[in-house]
């Protein structure tokens, strides 16, 4: 290796003015960079972000929607095949049920199951003994009430005839008169014979003088003897005022009498009453004895209930009891409906089937609509009808029961058959109308059903405000959701929730979908 000695500064440069030179178009770039291109950056976002937030400040209400729900409607010619479902056949409209009317043991059972009962017959006999014991107890009460009928009539007799025939009270008038016309004789006799006392006591006075006056002439005992006379004479005068006044008393007690007893014969009090008390318990004893002729036919009726009979004719569809069975009829039953069946029929030439319709199937079931009904029992497939729908649902099975009608049932249907039935479309103005290839459904709880009108909100997007916009829904609802058969499309929003009160063009704010 060389030992020569390198030196470097030869190959330094100088640099002095071009490098100021170039130093000069480098600190505008770098001040455009640092500077102009941060805050376009902080502008355009600060841009971005007010008007984002511009609308929100500018309304009012925050409102969150639900779009409509929309399902294809299948429009089909009058007659095609819609959908099926399962169905079973049952009595129409409903079973018979033939019942006993009183509470009884079943002794007898006259009839079997499928075989033809006709209207009247019996079908089942109650052991009857207790009602025949009723029925004799009635007999003889009724018998007794005629008897206290005949004896009230009897007494009611005898008390109009004393009323209007008072024999015992014109009597005893007979008799007071009778007693008043001899004290009015009595008295008659009084003035001549107190005359008479008084001219006794004038002679019995003037003889004692006369011989008071002739003094020894004539004897004592003379003169005793005309006073004794004189004495006696005054007594019996007074004896004959005595009498007088007493037959007067006794005259005006008399005549106080005989007026109360007139008065008495023409009130009649006494007989009124009795007679007034004779109709009343004839009119007791004969109620007694309507009562008892209404017992006796209740034990009648009782007794002729032991055997019950058919109400309608029909088939036997189903036994209830067996002989040795309770029915619990009557009032004792209260109100129980199967306890007191002896029977269930059906009429074969009046059958439905019991069909459950899916909720999604629903919409497409009209009254009057042709199924088809078919089963491996039947050689051919039958026609029907719908009649209704139930108006509650199965929230278990989630379907709807529909009863459709049977057209000239055969003997081979019976009740409880499973059958597949086929619904057609009906005839309707789908047929004609190509445009209805949809349906609108929204929530029901959204739609406002007043007396004059029925209403949802919805927003209208050219003004982004709330619209109170009418409506025709249908009546049927499933699964909280109805069919909007009328002022909407598939792309109306519906308000759903709101932050104040709605009023019809109210500006809003959409914060987000609540479905």
């Amino acid at each position: 290796m060389s030992n020569e000695k390198i030196d470097l500064t030869e190959l330094s440069m100088d640099r002095g003015e071009q490098a100021s030179e170039k130093r000069r178009p480098r600190s505008v770039t770098r001040l455009f960079s640092r500077w102009v291109v941060p805050i376009l950056i902080v502008a355009g976002f600060g841009a971005v972000i007010y008007w984002a937030v511009l609308p929100a400040l500018l309304t009012g209400i925050d409102v969150t929607v639900v779009k409509v729900r929309v399902q294809e409607s299948a429009v089909s010619k009058s007659g095609t095949p819609l959908f099926r479902a399962s169905g079973w056949v049952e009595p129409g409209p409903t079973p018979v049920y033939v019942s006993s009317l009183i509470n009884g043991t079943v002794k007898s059972l006259n009839v079997v199951e499928d075989q033809w009962v006709e209207q009247g017959d019996v079908v089942a006999v109650l052991i009857d003994d207790d009602a025949r014991l009723r029925l004799r107890a009635a007999e003889a009460d009724l018998l007794n009430k005629q008897a206290l009928l005949e004896q009230a009539r009897v007494r009611l007799k005898s008390a109009e005839v004393d009323y209007q025939q008072p024999v015992q009270k014109q009597l005893a008038i007979s008799r007071v008169e009778h007693d008043l016309a001899e004290i009015n004789t009595l008295l008659s006799e009084m003035p001549e014979k107190i005359v008479q006392a008084e001219a006794d006591v004038d002679f019995a006075l003037k003889d004692l003088k006369s011989k008071r006056e002739a003094g020894t002439a004539i004897s004592r005992i003379e003169v005793e003897k005309a006073l004794s006379m004189h004495t006696s004479a005054v007594a019996k005068l007074k004896e004959l005022n005595l009498r007088k006044a007493g037959l007067q008393k006794q005259q005006e007690v008399i005549h106080a009498e005989l007026n109360s007893t007139k008065e008495d014969l023409d009130l009649n009090n006494d007989a009124a009453n009795e007679f007034g008390q004779a109709q009343a318990a004839e009119k007791v004893a004969q109620s007694q004895l309507e009562l008892a002729k209404v017992q006796m036919d209740v034990a009648k009726l009782e007794l002729s209930r032991t055997r019950v009979v058919s109400p309608v004719a029909g088939k036997v569809m189903k036994l209830m009891t067996s002989p040795g069975g309770h029915l619990s009829g009557g009032p004792a039953g209260e109100g129980s409906h199967t306890g007191s069946v002896a029977v269930m029929l059906y009429d074969p030439r009046s059958l439905q089937l019991r069909v459950d319709v899916r909720f999604e199937d629903v919409r497409r079931v009209v009254p009057g609509q042709s199924v088809l009904i078919e089963s491996s029992a039947l050689a051919t497939p039958l026609h029907g009808k719908v009649l209704r729908m139930n108006p509650v649902a199965d929230i278990q099975k989630n379907t709807l029961e529909v009863k459709v009608s049977v057209a000239d049932a055969p003997d081979a249907l019976k009740p409880a058959m499973l059958m597949n039935v086929t619904f057609l479309s009906p005839e309707s103005e789908a047929d004609t109308d190509p445009s209805a290839s949809f349906a609108i459904f929204v929530p029901d709880k959204l739609v406002k059903r007043e007396a004059d009108a029925t209403y949802i909100w919805v927003v209208d997007p050219a003004t982004n405000t709330a619209k109170r916009q009418a409506v025709v829904v249908d009546s049927l609802v499933v699964d909280e959701w109805v069919e909007v058969l009328k002022g909407l499309n598939i792309s109306s929003q519906i308000i759903e929730t709101t932050s104040a009160a709605l009023s019809d063009g109210d500006s809003i704010s959409i914060s987000g979908s609540a479905r």
